[in-house]
């Protein structure tokens, strides 16, 4: 095989692998599209969580002091201190019980997204190309 055979075989795989991607792209179009919408929302979602997470720690870590002190004010016997910080502390517990249930939901909601980004992205994130393989070739000789 001479030097313009094989240019001309590597010039009609590279226009037939142009032409297959270049297909491909416009069949995976919306999909692709909704794949960058999807991350998109993601990573809106993942910030709203990780805000949520901030101040489920913060209202945990006041709870955890108010409880503590709760705990002094019974020990030592100190009950009508104990019993001003009963309406507090209950406060703070439905306030993270309604920010614990946001966090669940956003978190299955985030989760579902994914899900749905991953089978978009295994659906349009792959391509098929055409590769060459070289045939055997015989050798002939004269004898």
């Amino acid at each position: 095989m001479n030097i313009k055979s094989l240019a001309v075989l590597v010039g009609i795989f590279l226009v037939g692998n142009g032409i297959l991607w270049v297909g491909q792209e416009i069949y995976y179009k919306e999909d692709t599209a909704e794949l960058n919408t999807i991350k998109t929302e993601l990573q809106v979602e993942q910030s709203s969580i990780t805000t949520l997470e901030s101040e489920l720690n913060s209202l945990s870590n006041t709870m955890d002091r108010l409880g503590g002190l709760m705990e002094q004010y019974e020990v030592s016997g100190q009950i009508d201190a104990y019993n001003a910080q009963v309406p507090t502390y209950n406060s703070s517990l439905s306030r993270y019980n309604l920010l614990y249930a946001s966090y669940e939901s956003k978190v299955d909601a985030y989760n579902a997204k994914v899900e749905t980004a991953n089978a978009l992205a295994e659906k349009s994130g792959s391509r098929w190309y055409i590769v060459p393989i070289p045939g055997t070739t015989k050798m002939h000789t004269n004898n």
